[in-house]
């Protein structure tokens, strides 16, 4: 809505004194009939504020209708620029669903700042004294009656006395001012020399310092209207006990101040009870929320005639907050998407929220005044369940009462109800004290663990003990061991699961073939499954229970196939063949989840090719198309080829006056076989190849790669831009026949990027559900950033990312490097002679009894010769012996060593190592616990950990190289 010129065709509505447009919607939508029932509340309510002007009541008078501070900086800002056609004119104001008036945005400014209008030339008057005068600010309809509301004047007074010492102080200001006007600089002469229009003083930076000297004069008077604040000897922060603050007024004034963060000054102008007179400096013991306002019956601000129509004898606030000690007051237990109801309930699940929080100092604790500021809106007070709390006590907020009784009847420590909800999505949690010291201010997210969006799991602290700033690490969080969590009472241990994952999954057969999935027990132990779920859906996990009885030998594999999870019951799934994903859930005898999880993703896969769990060198689970189907025994490894990302150029050296020089950028595929691969499918010509991920491009029918052939995608029109192309060809050093395409779609992001090299599948055909679709499978993958553990000197430096083995698997960062781009030809640098191109020198094939010429088998990257379930590829990255079953990357010994862990491992001769832990196998982030250094020879490394083996499940893993 607006307060203005009607637009042709409106005729506006009149209420609470004042003539108003309608903005958005326009007025020939809120008129029409289907409509009618909007304008008339929007009536009504203008009406009602108009009858509430007077009134201060914050439950029945203007308070209620409007967002005061929204229209106290409105107000601010038309004051301070002298803008003379405000509020009358280009006045514009909302009102959300359910919510206030709020004015805003700002418009129209052109006759304001000392403009050639004439009117707003005299800096130091309220009203222009020409003309027509401009806008009574202070007299206006609306704002006449809210002037002449002390406390209105007093809260005006006080934001602007903020503003001073920040968005506008004179420093701030000139800096805006210097921004604006530098940014049109260059600009100014061709403007004047368009429009004849000199600058006044003669000059561009003349004009200027007059409105810098200006706005000066301006704040100066507005100043000069008002109580200068108080300001204290030092700000707010730690202090130590016995602490003295002094405080200083302007002449003539008495300073009054309370301790408790509560105002010197009452509603209406007295002083308050609790307010004190400041004489000698103030002694600190405790923390204290320091609040000083100064007051001086002998101040007055220009009342009268176009001015404000009242005065105040009370300055602005200064406040501080003096800190001896953080109140040890923190939370220990989040349930931020609690599971649903069960039907038929009038609950939500949101209304079973809580928040538990716990009293860690070794005194009771005085709640009254503690309070979330971010996230949830709770003040503990005198009416809160619960005002003290013991020393290791802990208390509850709950979303709603009566519904969290429902399912926790036992608890009875709850404090109260909070409004707002947790965020599902994780949010920010601040709490503050009494004096508005910060207790706690971190972050959750939902993503940390997955069990805990919606099934029924809190986050847990791990340690309440610790630093504050781990909070927000998703390390100091676990999921909670019980359902429902524990509210009120220490969750007990973590829950110890087996290591059991889904190993391989068939997902796109024909009969009589039909759709997999393999669980490997990677324990040496048989694990018991009975009760565990498997699903297609994460959000419905129990779809498929595993009957009684079920079990799988350590180091044995379990295959369940559709048979089974597609039976014809309510719940039964098969894979989908054009992408699904798959999870395996714990669960107890009463078909309650347990906790635990695991399972993968996937996209579109070729007929009778499955999908295998894949480690890569930094311990991310990929689950990639596999060389073969090993169905009930160890993976034969990812598929590579036969096209694959072998070169990204992501971001070139800049260019003189490029900010990004996508220009350069190239993506460069290779022919890793012998024979020529059509970028096609040759049964449907039309059908091409593409790249997606961060960019897309769809390459060109009838497109062959040679046999080790190079292929360069560029963000370029290499057929419509020929001088683009040659300038390309010759920053490369590509000849004339090098095959150059593009432009793809985007840019390479350079920080971090996906791009996916994908190839159609025949399309699907009828009676199937999508006749005509064609499916996309994966056929390479690179996920590269530009930090560690992926080479971080290939970003603007004129390096390119280069693939290190060609034919070893390629969204690895060990398998890339940054060097000189060779677009168009063999990567430079690539290492030592590799006849096969399988990533193993020809060198360390022969001396571990290797065929250097055979790529396949256990010759190959993902052989495993000595059946220790390293491949070839991870035992020479690691430096161990391939044919030994006994030599390969691990941990030797773990062993109590007093309070601390002790922990022992062979470290081979120039390798980097890091070790890494967590407390629960297949759950939480892996931290790092220590790095090795390279070491001049072969030998065994002791380390400790000073968690004791006795008090805490603690898991490691040996990573080699070193990581950041």
């Amino acid at each position: 809505m607006k307060i203005d010129r009607l637009d042709p065709g409106d005729s506006g509505f009149f209420a609470a004194g004042q003539s108003i447009a309608y903005v958005d919607p326009k007025e020939v939508e809120i008129t029409s009939p289907q409509r009618a029932p909007q304008q008339q509340y929007l009536q009504n309510y203008m009406d009602e504020f108009g009858n509430a002007l007077l009134n201060s009541d914050p439950l029945s008078g203007y308070p209620a209708y409007v967002d005061v501070d929204s229209w106290i900086d409105h107000h601010i800002l038309n004051v301070m620029a002298f803008n003379v056609d405000a509020l009358r004119l280009s006045a514009y104001f909302y009102k959300e669903r359910n919510g206030k008036l709020f004015f805003g945005p700002i418009w129209d400014f052109d006759r304001s700042l000392d403009s050639t209008d004439g009117r707003d030339a005299n800096p130091r008057v309220w009203r222009s004294q020409t003309q027509d005068l401009g806008t009574d600010f202070f007299n206006y309809p609306w704002w006449g009656e809210l002037f002449n509301d002390i406390d209105f004047w007093q809260k005006w007074i006080d934001r602007w006395e903020d503003l001073r010492l920040s968005q506008f102080s004179l420093t701030n200001m000139n800096a805006l001012i210097d921004s604006l006007a530098n940014t049109v600089r260059q600009e100014q002469p061709r403007e004047k020399s368009r429009w004849g229009v000199a600058p006044r003083g003669g000059s561009y930076q003349a004009e200027v310092n007059l409105m810098k000297n200006w706005l000066a004069n301006r704040v100066n008077f507005i100043d000069t209207n008002f109580l200068a604040k108080p300001v204290f000897g030092r700000s707010g922060g730690p202090i130590f006990p016995g602490f003295t603050l002094t405080i200083s007024g302007p002449p003539g004034a008495t300073v009054y101040y309370t301790k408790d963060g509560s105002d010197p000054r009452l509603p209406g102008g007295n002083i308050a009870p609790n307010a004190l007179v400041y004489g000698p400096p103030i002694t600190l013991n405790a923390n204290a929320r320091v609040v000083a306002r100064a007051r001086d019956l002998n101040h007055s601000n220009l009342t009268g005639p176009d001015n404000p129509p009242l005065s105040s004898p009370w300055s602005g606030v200064t406040a501080a907050t003096f800190v001896i000690a953080t109140p040890p007051l923190v939370v220990t237990e989040i349930m931020y998407h609690p599971v649903p109801p069960p039907a038929g309930s009038t609950n939500s699940a949101d209304d079973f929220e809580y928040l538990e929080l716990k009293n860690i100092g070794v005194t009771a604790l005085n709640l009254i005044g503690a309070r979330f500021t971010n996230g949830i809106d709770y003040t503990f007070t005198a009416g809160s369940s619960m005002t003290n709390l013991g020393a290791g006590a802990t208390v509850l907020l709950v979303k709603n009462r009566v519904a969290f009784l429902s399912r926790y009847p036992t608890v009875t420590n709850i404090a109260g109800e909070y409004a707002g909800s947790l965020d599902n999505a994780g949010e920010r949690l601040t709490l503050v004290g009494s004096a508005l010291e910060s207790i706690l201010d971190f972050r959750y997210d939902n993503s940390w663990y997955p069990i805990t969006d919606g099934f029924g799991f809190s986050l847990v602290i791990v340690n309440e003990n610790a630093p504050l700033n781990t909070w927000s690490d998703q390390a100091g969080w676990r999921p909670s061991s019980n359902v429902n969590g524990s509210p009120g009472v220490t969750d007990p241990a973590p829950r110890v699961f087996p290591s059991v994952w889904i190993n391989e999954a068939l997902t796109h057969t024909d009969l009589p073939q039909v759709d997999v999935v393999e669980l490997y027990n990677a324990a040496t132990n048989t694990v018991d499954i009975r009760g565990w779920f498997l699903t297609d859906d994460f959000n419905k996990p129990k779809k498929y229970r595993f009957p009684d009885n079920t079990t799988i030998p350590g180091g044995g594999f379990l295959t369940v196939d559709e048979n089974n999870f597609n039976n014809g019951s309510p719940t039964g799934f098969s894979l989908s063949s054009l992408g699904d994903e798959v999870w395996l859930f714990s669960g107890d005898a009463a078909t309650n989840l347990t906790g635990y999880f695991h399972g993968f993703k996937f996209g579109a896969a070729q007929n009778a090719v499955s999908f295998g769990r894949y480690v890569t060198s930094v311990g991310e689970e990929h689950f990639a198309a596999q060389i073969t189907n090993t169905l009930g025994a160890p993976n034969a490894g990812p598929r590579v080829g036969p096209i694959v990302l072998n070169e990204i150029m992501y971001e070139p050296a800049p260019v003189t006056g490029t900010n990004n020089n996508t220009l350069d950028e190239f993506i460069e595929l290779r022919n890793i076989t012998d024979q020529t691969v059509a970028l096609y499918d040759r049964n449907f010509p039309t059908n091409t190849w593409q790249l997606g991920g961060g960019i897309d491009y769809l390459f060109p029918p009838n497109l062959t790669l040679p046999p080790d052939g190079y292929l360069l995608v560029v963000n370029f029109d290499p057929v419509h831009r020929p001088g683009q192309l040659a300038a390309f060809q010759a920053k490369y050093g590509l000849d004339a026949g090098a095959i150059v395409v593009g432009p793809y779609g985007g840019s390479l992001d350079n920080s971090s990027e996906r791009v996916k090299l994908l190839e159609p599948d025949p399309p699907q055909t009828a009676p199937g559900p999508n006749p005509g679709f064609v499916p996309y499978i994966l056929v390479d993958q690179v996920t590269y950033t530009n930090g560690t553990p992926w080479p971080t000197n290939a970003n603007g430096t004129g390096l390119s990312l280069q693939r290190i083995a060609s034919t070893g698997y390629g969204d690895d960062p060990v398998n890339w490097q940054a060097t000189s781009p060779t677009a168009g030809r063999v990567n430079a640098g690539s290492g030592p002679l590799d006849t096969d191109r399988d990533g193993l020198p020809d060198e360390w094939e022969a001396a571990h009894g290797l065929d250097a010429r055979d790529a396949t088998g256990d010759n190959g990257a993902s052989g495993d010769p000595d059946g220790d379930g390293m491949t070839n590829l991870q035992e020479y990255l690691s430096g161990t012996d391939p044919r030994d079953a006994l030599s390969y990357l691990r941990i030797e010994s773990i062993g109590a060593a007093g309070a601390a862990t002790r922990i022992r491992f062979n470290a081979v001769a120039g390798k980097t190592y890091t070790v890494q832990y967590r407390d629960q196998v297949d759950l939480g982030r892996w931290s790092k616990l220590t790095d090795v250094p390279a070491q001049p020879s072969t030998g065994e490394i002791e380390m400790m950990d000073p968690v004791a083996a006795t008090n805490v499940t603690r898991f490691y893993r040996l990573v080699t190289p070193q990581l950041p």
